[in-house]
């Protein structure tokens, strides 16, 4: 049973280290493409990536309760602070998505199709249970919006990161 628990809870920390490197690794390159030509749009991906990396860097330390007397952090604090740069993560991918036109596919019809443009803010005033119910909803709105950008767009290359926010990461 001990020895279930300390696997289950090394595996926790190496998956959300890994998701923060990853994710960490994608804002570095927004970062990049922000050097060449500073634009809001890429800095608004930049740091919703580099907040996403930071939340899954205060989840890797999110410990069970039942294994510590003590929390590293503090009761919550981990928690709390994971949750919130999650949220303000997925707000600043959904608007920078939003923010960033799509690519329009060559000798194409240019049709009079409306653009989606959905509501990308909520009002959050509920307990911290209450707002991790919008990390799965905030995830697949920019999983969405990627899918969107390498599907209906020219940048195919962006399938892999629309599928990640797919993932039960939240």
């Amino acid at each position: 049973m001990l020895l279930t628990q300390f696997v289950l809870v090394d595996t926790h920390f190496v998956l959300s280290l890994l998701a923060a490197l990853v994710t960490f690794a994608i804002a570095w390159l927004y970062f990049d493409a922000w050097t060449a030509n500073k634009k809001m749009k890429e800095t608004t991906l930049f740091f919703g990536f580099l907040f996403l990396a930071i939340s899954f860097l205060a989840e890797s330390v999110v410990i069970d309760q039942a294994l510590l007397e003590r929390s590293i952090l503090g009761a919550g604090t981990a928690n709390l602070i994971k949750v919130g740069f999650r949220i303000a993560s997925y707000l600043i991918l959904i608007v920078g998505q939003i923010g960033v036109p799509l690519q329009p596919v060559p000798d194409a019809e240019k049709k009079g199709k409306p653009s989606v443009k959905a509501a990308a803010f909520a009002i959050i005033n509920s307990s911290l249970l209450t707002l991790n119910f919008f990390l799965p909803v905030l995830a697949a709105t920019t999983g969405f919006l990627y899918l969107r950008r390498a599907t209906i767009g020219l940048e195919n290359h962006q399938k892999p990161i629309s599928l990640g926010f797919f993932l039960p990461m939240a």
